[in-house]
């Protein structure tokens, strides 16, 4: 495989892993929603069910998201490492840890929001 199709399959990856980062905001934003229109109506079997299923999803979601933008630093410098002229600019050495922990604590607060919107306390 030459240099340049180790690069594009990085871009590749990197493109997947966009569209991936579509489908957490999509849930997110239907999560978000609902918490803000509906939790407060849910019985506890519902709000577990939800919290549950959203937790489970955006998890795999995120797992996808890191692994593909793994497979692209590591394609990304490979093929750098066997260009003629090696260009070394680029620092992508903590992105798919630092997307993954950026999409975590994102989904952590919507959890803590939907608690609070289920569960608010009187004054």
């Amino acid at each position: 495989m030459t240099p340049y199709e180790m690069l594009d399959l990085g871009q590749s990856s990197y493109s997947i892993s966009a569209a991936y980062v579509s489908i957490f905001i999509a849930l997110l934003s239907a999560y978000l929603v609902a918490a803000y229109v509906v939790a407060s109506r849910l019985s506890k079997a519902q709000f577990l069910l939800a919290n549950s299923l959203y937790l489970v999803i955006q998890t795999l979601t995120i797992f996808t998201i890191y692994n593909f933008n793994s497979s692209a630093r590591f394609w990304g410098n490979l093929g750098r490492s066997n260009m003629p002229v090696s260009s070394e600019s680029a620092n992508i050495t903590y992105i798919p840890e630092t997307v993954a922990l950026v999409l975590i604590v994102t989904m952590l607060l919507s959890v803590w929001f939907m608690w609070k919107s289920w569960n608010p306390k009187a004054e």
